[in-house]
């Protein structure tokens, strides 16, 4: 007899339990891993399949994926049986299980097919020409990272298509939004813009930096961490100053400061 899935849910799931640490499970832990919430729904690994979970533990897409990729909204690259594809977080398919590899599901996703990354739009169509390299590195938007031939290459699909060869530096990142981490060849990192991404003598050389989150990018001179401002008014910049931080999430970031504490800032 077929159990309903309310029912079987309910076997594979614990109800919320209370933790001695002070914060309460919703799911008890169960499952073999699990992903970042997105839109409501969690991945979660179960039985070496993943599935996605409402924030209760029931499942919203019992688990059939062999693996699930970049997330974005309610959309998430998903594999079966070695091709890939996107579905949204009720579990309908959006793009055909059809692909190589796939980007992050986005207004124009990447996907891997014969050979060449191509773009589709958010129905699936094709949009536009292939992209100009042969790895994806990453995408954001209309911002895309990639090489061709091992050089790294910057793609930008905004009013107008540009294709940039940054031959003068050893790595990207993938963007986040129009910016991007570019490794230079002495050490250290210089942050970019997408749709202008070149270095110069003036280009500022950083021990580390993060993607942009709420505004702000993270960035580490002189062995101490502090927050640039990008694309927000009124807002200053935080002088570095701490040990370690992480990233601004709703308007409030973790940073570290001497003696090994932490506490938060705001903007």
């Amino acid at each position: 007899m077929r159990l309903p899935l309310a029912l079987s849910v309910l076997t594979l799931c614990a109800l919320p339990a209370l933790a001695q640490d002070g914060f309460r499970w919703v799911v008890d832990p169960l499952f073999e891993d699990a992903g970042a919430a997105q839109d409501g729904a969690v991945p979660l690994l179960q039985g070496g399949l993943w599935g996605l979970a409402g924030r209760d533990g029931s499942w919203i897409v019992p688990p059939q994926f062999d693996a699930l990729g970049a997330q974005a909204g309610d959309r998430f690259a998903a594999q079966m049986q070695g091709r890939w594809g996107v579905v949204d977080a009720r579990g309908q398919v959006v793009v055909p299980f059809a692909h190589d590899a796939i980007g992050k599901p986005d207004a124009l996703t990447p996907v891997l097919s014969g050979g060449e990354w191509q773009l589709l739009d958010r129905d699936g169509h094709t949009a536009g020409a292939a992209l100009a390299f042969d790895t994806l590195t990453g995408n954001d938007g209309a911002c895309f990272s990639g090489t061709a031939n091992g050089v790294p290459v910057v793609e930008w699909r905004g009013i107008e298509s540009k294709v940039t060869v940054l031959d003068a530096v050893a790595g990207l990142s993938a963007p986040a939004g129009d910016m991007l981490r570019a490794k230079l060849p002495g050490g250290g990192v210089a942050v970019l813009y997408c749709s202008n991404p070149y270095t110069s003598d003036t280009t500022e050389t950083l021990e580390d930096a993060r993607a942009v989150t709420s505004g702000m990018a993270a960035v580490k001179r002189g062995g101490l961490w502090g927050f640039d401002v990008h694309g927000i008014y009124h807002v200053e910049p935080i002088a570095p100053q701490f040990l370690a931080v992480r990233d601004f999430a709703e308007g409030l970031a973790p940073v570290q400061v001497e003696g090994g504490k932490w506490g938060y800032i705001n903007l």
